[in-house]
């Protein structure tokens, strides 16, 4: 159920957006962190699956989609080596901590607390 102040937020965003006043959003582009999020994940998926299948897949994403083949290479050799995703024969399969790590890291928006 939402609270009263989540109402209130709500309602204030709603009137800014209706005059055209919210702030313009950017989109970040190539963010690294989500991109190891993201190769973990269809490795978790997959269990065995192409890297330039793995690359097409997040270069599908608008963030991605002018990624360069050699920062994809580079963060998939830091998470190799990491022991988050195996690399063999261009293939990537999970790692031993690929599961671990990409349930700890599910959301890669940083936890707060509210504090009253």
């Amino acid at each position: 159920m939402p609270t009263q102040s989540t109402r209130l937020e709500s309602l204030a965003i709603t009137i800014e957006a209706n005059k055209g006043e919210l702030e313009k959003q950017e989109i970040e582009t190539n963010a690294l962190d989500v991109l190891v999020n993201q190769i973990c994940a269809i490795a978790l998926e997959y269990k065995e699956i192409e890297a330039r299948k793995v690359k097409s897949i997040v270069t599908s994403a608008a963030p991605y989609v002018h990624m360069p083949d050699t920062l994809f290479e580079s963060v998939l050799s830091f998470a190799a080596a990491q022991h988050l995703v195996n690399v063999v024969e261009g293939k990537i399969r999970t790692g031993a901590r690929t599961r671990d790590y990409f349930y700890k890291n599910i959301s890669v928006i940083p936890d707060f607390k509210i504090l009253g």
